[in-house]
């Protein structure tokens, strides 16, 4: 599996205008986004997390809360990006969509951080925490939008 995504990510062409590259930022998104509902839902109807995790609290609310508004902002962006067609109006969106990643990342290093502190064995279902992986996702999407992005703005003729 890690072999797939370093094979992705290092011979990923970037052409714009075909639908691959903004299928996989909505794919990403959408995963990230049910992912993140799925802890979200389970840690506020039952009071506990999903993977047996001790999931940070920030402003009081689970730290898998913002994960998911997050991942929602990024997949209604990804939505809008697959769909348009003038790339002058898209190259924004992405723009947007590296920025709200780019928070994304510095949040999932925080709840990383924060889960971190409460270690207390080897008590992860998925061996790490799952904001690490929230990471990786976020990493991912970055790297595409902004690879995008650059394409589009060296590429596009200005009006």
């Amino acid at each position: 599996m890690i072999k797939l995504v370093i094979k992705f990510i290092f011979t990923y062409n970037n052409p714009v205008e075909s639908k691959k590259p903004k299928l996989y930022l909505f794919l990403i998104s959408l995963a990230g986004t049910l992912f993140a509902g799925y802890l979200t839902g389970t840690k506020l109807i039952s009071g506990v997390c999903a993977l047996n995790e001790t999931c940070p609290v920030l402003f009081g609310q689970p730290a898998c809360l913002f994960g998911f508004l997050i991942y929602l902002t990024l997949l209604i962006l990804s939505i809008f990006i697959l769909f348009l067609n003038k790339n002058k109006t898209i190259k924004y969106f992405l723009l947007f969509a590296t920025i709200v990643a780019g928070i994304g990342i510095l949040f999932s290093i925080y709840a990383s951080y924060l889960d971190f502190l409460s270690f207390t064995g080897f008590e992860y279902a998925l061996i790490l925490p799952s904001c690490i992986y929230g990471f990786f996702m976020f990493l991912l999407y970055f790297y595409l939008s902004y690879k995008n992005y650059k394409h589009l703005a060296f590429n596009t003729p200005q009006v």
